[in-house]
């Protein structure tokens, strides 16, 4: 006869069931992570929400700093190009009259 007293539960040997891993992905590869923290049930819901929202904020951070960041480097970047105009122009005449006065 069977043995019908113990349910089928989920196999804990699952690497997502694993605390540890989840966390180090969490940490290291967030897609991962997430699926693996949604996916483990011994994880209490609201550590998954809390966690979930907190990889998005980091997430939307970083997104956002390269956004500013090329923003900024593009505006450095056409600021020189307007200063060695300024610059360059003057210099330029200086150096045509000084090429004139030699001539004669």
């Amino acid at each position: 006869m069977e043995n019908q007293s113990n349910p089928p539960t989920q196999n804990n040997n699952e690497w997502y069931q694993k605390g540890w891993i989840v966390h180090l992905l969490l940490v290291l590869f967030f897609p991962v992570g997430l699926y693996a923290l949604w996916k483990n049930s011994k994880l209490p819901k609201w550590w998954k929400i809390t966690a979930t929202v907190i990889v998005a904020i980091i997430f939307i951070n970083v997104v956002a700093k390269r956004e500013n960041e090329k923003e900024v480097t593009d505006t450095i970047t056409k600021t020189e190009k307007t200063i060695s105009k300024i610059v360059d122009n003057p210099i330029k005449e200086e150096k045509q009259k000084e090429l004139e006065k030699a001539k004669v």
